[in-house]
């Protein structure tokens, strides 16, 4: 890995983009400071973000009092911050898996459910790694990659270019891109045998989607996976990155490959992916991606929770 600056970065010297340069700088700076210090300054950063991001405060608000309705409105607010705090610790590991060695990474992480993982490999299948949007999916990829060296990331386009290509850049350190709307790709790379990382969980509308229930909620979501699986032979496995402490410990975990799957019905196979994305979630609710509007575009009679 190096520390220079890729051709694409250099593209974005034009004064708009000072400021962003300014965070990748203070990003590189806090890479170099004792881990404590870190995630110190990454719980700072989230309730920075929770003061000053109104919009997306509200839509965590609102997602975490649908999703978790046996919650009180003082409890629901302590998790919104710790959600923003979360966010701000990924932003600081974000800085660690783009701009330092990855051993330092490889250290503080453990994994669960690693013969799942490496029977999979052995049958000579594809792999199609099921996941969910967590603040922990960026800074995962350096430590999924020692596990790994044909892994190959669905990726969607930030609408900020320097932001975009900086996420670009971070996960071709450790795997390949496919946009998350080349569907041949994936399913042509899975076939070849190697491994893609997925994450369908967000709000969908598309010709593949279906109104299945989120936590009891109705929501638009994509049924993608099983046609995935189908049209590519793949194993269908679930994994699950997690911030277990606020020591800057790590888990990624792996589920044993999924068994009948996909049958005949994709709506009841995402049911079952949604399911097992619930049940993690449950164990680290305050690290699930809650700022987007995931039950949007809801058809009649359902409204619109967010009030926009």
């Amino acid at each position: 890995m190096t520390n220079a600056t890729p051709p694409q970065l250099r593209n974005f010297w034009q004064p708009r983009y000072w400021g962003l340069w300014a965070g990748i700088g203070l990003l590189k700076l806090t890479a170099r400071l004792p881990v404590s210090w870190q995630l110190k300054i990454g719980r700072r950063v989230g309730r920075f973000l929770h003061f000053g991001s109104r919009k997306r405060r509200h839509y965590a608000r609102v997602n975490i009092r649908l999703c978790f309705p046996e919650l009180d409105e003082g409890q629901v607010d302590r998790l919104v911050l710790r959600h923003f705090e979360s966010i701000g610790m990924s932003v600081i590991e974000m800085g660690l898996a783009w701009f330092t060695d990855p051993v330092h990474l490889r250290e503080r992480t453990h994994v669960k459910g690693l013969e799942h993982f490496r029977a999979a490999q052995q049958s000579g299948r594809g792999i199609l790694l099921y996941t969910g949007h967590f603040t922990t999916l960026e800074s995962a990829g350096p430590r999924l990659q020692v596990l790994c060296s044909n892994l190959h990331a669905v990726y969607r386009q930030i609408k900020n270019p320097l932001i975009d290509a900086l996420f670009m850049y971070g996960r071709q350190l450790t795997a390949a891109v496919i946009p998350k709307d080349n569907t041949r790709g994936m399913i042509r790379t899975l076939r070849k045998g190697e491994i893609v990382w997925y994450a369908p969980d967000q709000a969908y509308g598309g010709k593949l989607s279906e109104l299945l229930n989120f936590f009891g909620q109705p929501a638009m979501t994509t049924v993608a996976t099983s046609q995935l699986a189908r049209m590519s032979q793949a194993v269908v496995m679930p994994f699950f990155p997690s911030r277990t402490d606020d020591d800057g410990q790590w888990l990624l975990e792996f589920g044993a490959p999924l068994e009948g799957f996909p049958s005949d019905d994709a709506g009841a196979d995402t049911e079952r992916l949604v399911g097992l994305l619930e049940e993690h979630i449950r164990k680290y609710p305050e690290q699930y991606y809650w700022i987007h509007k995931r039950f949007k575009g809801r058809p009649e009679p359902h409204d619109n929770p967010y009030g926009d």
